[in-house]
């Protein structure tokens, strides 16, 4: 069954489903109608491209609404 509005998960990748995501699912027995996989990577170095800032993933299914954004940081020293 699927909820109105949008749920974000952080999760390390897109390999796996995030177990908030599927805690939420296994309990309330519910999807929202669009769900964000958000991963943010600490990147080696001091500045990240603007192009390479986010990166969206249909993972492969567009009609299902869950993508996941990976979102790469610099790390600051």
């Amino acid at each position: 069954m699927r909820t109105p509005g949008t749920a974000v998960f952080l999760n390390r990748g897109n390999e796996t489903a995030p177990l908030a995501m599927r805690a939420d699912v296994e309990h309330n027995r519910v999807v929202h109608e669009n769900v964000v996989i958000m991963s943010i990577d600490t990147m080696p170095v001091p500045r990240v491209p603007d192009a390479e800032r986010t990166t969206i993933d249909s993972l492969g299914y567009s009609q299902d609404r869950i993508i996941h954004v990976s979102a790469p940081t610099s790390r600051t020293l």
